[in-house]
């Protein structure tokens, strides 16, 4: 009683005012629980996945097989196509059994379909392209599966993969996003938190094709300059 008497008392301030401010995007829901953690994983275990199954690329150069194929009436393109598309398949089977399971048992709502198959496609190409690069540039096999894990995890701390980047500053935001990554989240962000469809998410996939024409032409270079001097 005696602190209720002593409340009234008190000078009073008037009324409080309460200023809201977004951090980050305006407007921009970023997805809570499994439907941030399904898109981010399925992302980060693509690439790092994807990079991983690039071992067998110095293994087959070291025994020979990929110069006798060579030495073959094929040309060196057709060689470097089948090792990436076998990689490619494995990545598209891995987002798809994520995309599933994530909607049959986590009960994500991936939202549409459209805009989430192309981005699961253009990352595909991006994280083939960077592998099928590691691969044509490693020696061996041990130079591949100890490189690919930390780059892997590096890069999908970057680019979101572990928390959003709305919570960093602008500078680490602008580094996060000169990995496909980035990219990739923003989308499915997008895509999942905010209703986006294929036509709304135009931008991020142009950055993804963009990642995916550069990494796959180099590794082509490199693995056709590699394949050339072992056969010389």
């Amino acid at each position: 009683r005696a602190a209720l008497a002593a409340t009234d008392l008190l000078p009073s301030f008037g009324a409080t005012e309460i200023e809201r401010v977004t951090i980050g995007a305006e407007g921009r829901r970023i997805p809570s629980g499994f439907d941030y953690a399904a898109p981010a994983y399925l992302v980060l275990f693509m690439f790092i996945n994807t990079l991983v199954a690039a071992w067998g690329m110095p293994v087959d150069r070291a025994a020979g097989l990929t110069r006798r194929t060579v030495a073959a009436p094929v040309r060196a393109g057709w060689v470097w196509a089948g090792e990436w598309l076998y990689r490619l398949a494995v990545a598209l089977l891995q987002a798809g059994l994520i995309v599933v399971i994530g909607g049959l048992f986590f009960g994500v709502s991936w939202g549409d379909p459209a805009a989430v198959a192309a981005i699961v496609v253009l990352f595909a190409l991006a994280s083939t392209g960077a592998a099928m690069l590691l691969g044509s540039w490693a020696r061996s096999e041990a130079q591949v599966t100890s490189l690919a894990p930390p780059l892997g995890i590096g890069l999908g701390m970057l680019g979101g993969c572990m928390w959003p980047l709305e919570i960093v500053g602008p500078t680490m935001r602008a580094i996060g996003h000169a990995t496909p990554h980035a990219w990739a989240v923003d989308a499915f962000i997008e895509v999942v938190g905010g209703g986006a469809t294929l036509v709304d998410v135009g931008p991020q996939l142009a950055a993804l094709a963009a990642f995916a024409v550069g990494l796959l032409g180099v590794a082509l270079i490199v693995f056709t300059s590699r394949v050339r001097r072992a056969s010389a």
